[in-house]
Order: structure tokens, then sequence, then C-alpha cells
């Protein structure tokens, strides 16, 4: 179930890191109407969450090679870490792709972090050297993920059932479609369909009683299958937050190189899953974002 969380932590991460692109974008051109030192502070603010993003990530690669990189496994997971990185981060300023910086910014910075807290959990010293201790790394790594989490739940809580819409390949991504215009409609695109991910559409409603109000946003309704979906995804983080205060199955706080394998290593390989699963889907949208441009 914590899993599946990983999953749906990854995809609503993935909507978010877009819609943040799509929108400061549409804050600097909005600004560019009113005076250029507008719209030269969202870019510089742009820029900024760009370069503090690659800097973690960066830093977080060379921790990753000097510290858990002494193993094969270890060395293998950063190495693909680094190349999905780089690859995703070069296509995604192509002209032919045009999808900008900061998304996949800030998902080489959550790729390179979900690596390290994958190797964390490894039983073996050579891949994790707190392995038979219960060093401030896991510490750390535990209020980090705690941080990730409660901001994906609360982006979760807020929007609702628009959260469901993620899965709709034809609308917009719940903070572009509350910063468009009326009737303006993004390209965002989506990991999870044909088209783009997405948590809002909106449509042109023409209705008796409302003739006037051409270009309202037409939102989620609250339907039977919306609200459940909503508390499947309250259900995935709660068991996920269990594993996550007992260690992934070892309540009695011993580290990870004591006792059986069994645990570390299925909770490392959950999370490296989860990540490549986080990994295809940017490359699935990249793919589509190439094919919609063309």
């Amino acid at each position: 179930m914590a899993f599946f969380w990983l999953l749906v932590q990854a995809l609503l991460l993935l909507d978010f890191a877009y819609d943040c692109h799509e929108v400061i974008m549409l804050k600097a051109d909005n600004a560019s109407n009113q005076s250029e030192s507008s719209r030269k502070g969202w870019l510089g603010f742009y820029l900024l969450l760009c370069v503090s993003c690659l800097v973690a990530a960066i830093v977080g690669l060379v921790f990753l090679f000097s510290d858990y990189s002494e193993c094969d496994l270890g060395a293998f997971f950063s190495s693909i870490t680094l190349i999905f990185g780089v690859f995703t981060t070069i296509v995604s300023v192509l002209e032919v792709v045009n999808k900008g910086l900061l998304a996949p910014s800030i998902m080489f910075a959550y790729s390179v972090f979900m690596c390290w807290y994958a190797l964390l959990s490894s039983p073996d010293e050579e891949c994790n050297p707190s392995a038979d201790t219960n060093s401030s790394n896991k510490t750390t790594s535990l209020v980090v993920i705690a941080l990730v989490t409660g901001a994906v739940l609360l982006y979760c809580v807020v929007n609702g059932t628009l959260i469901l819409n993620i899965f709709n390949t034809e609308g917009e991504g719940v903070m572009v479609g509350q910063h468009a215009r009326p009737g303006q409609k993004s390209d965002n695109f989506s990991a999870a369909g044909g088209g783009g991910v997405t948590t809002s559409q909106p449509l042109d409603v023409e209705s008796p009683g409302n003739s006037g109000n051409s270009g309202i946003q037409q939102e989620s309704s609250g339907t039977g299958h919306e609200i459940v979906f909503f508390h499947v995804m309250m259900m995935l983080v709660s068991c996920y937050g269990a594993m996550m205060l007992t260690n992934w199955g070892k309540p009695d706080g011993t580290p990870e190189g004591d006792g059986g394998n069994t645990v570390p290593l299925m909770s490392m390989w959950l999370k490296i899953l989860s990540q490549w699963a986080f990994l295809a889907m940017q490359c699935r949208a990249l793919y589509v974002a190439y094919f919609d441009t063309e």
C-alpha cells in the first residue's frame, strides 16, 4: 500500500512541477502588459527556483557517488539517476519540446532524493555506510520525506476531488486552471495518458440563466467515484505514514544491517522502483510533448 502512495505522490509531483512552469510563465506574460520590471521579476524568480533545484540535485549526486557507491548496486542506482536527470533536463529545454527548465529541475532533485532514500534502506555497509547504526542521515531523510509527503497531502486536501482529474487527458493542471484567463487553455500534458498531467478542465459554459458568462471554468462535481478515489488516496498516505514511522517494518528501531535482510531489501527495492516509475512518467510526458509540438 505504501508503494502505491509513492506512485501517486510521483504523479502528483509531476503535475505540480509542470503547473509551476506554466503558472510562472503565465504570470510573466501578464506582467509584461503592465511593466517590464514585473516581467523580469517573475523570470528572475523562475530562474532562482531552477538554480536552487539543480544545485540541490548536484550536491545530492556528489553525496551519493562519494558515500553510497562503493557497491555495484549503489553505483548503478546513482548512475541511472544522473543519466536520466541530465537527459530529461536537456530534452525539456529543446525547442521541439519547449517545456522549460523548472519542471525537470524539480524532478531531478526529487529523483536524487529518492535514490538516496532507497539506499538508506540497504543492509550492505558498502551501499549504505549507516547500515549498522542509527545515524542522523536517517533522521534527515525521515524529516525531508515527511515534508514532501505533507506538501503533497496538503495539495490533495486543498484541491479535493479535483485531484482525480490528473487522469483527464484533455484538461489543465489545478494551478493553471486557477490562474489562466477565462477561456484560455494550456498545453499541459500527462504522463498517465495520451494528453497531459491534468487536474481541472476549463470549458466555455452556455446554459440558461448563465448566458452572459462564457468561459466559466467547470470543475469536478464531487461524484461518487471521485470521492472514493480521494479517500483511497488518504488511505494510501496513512499506510505510507505508518511505514515511515516504523522504519518500513522494523518498529524496534534496529539498524538495517541487524537481523534479517528481507525487510531492508524489500523497502529499498520498493523505493527505487517508485523512482524508476517516476522517471518513466517523466519520459512519457516529454514524449507526448514532442509529438504535440510536431
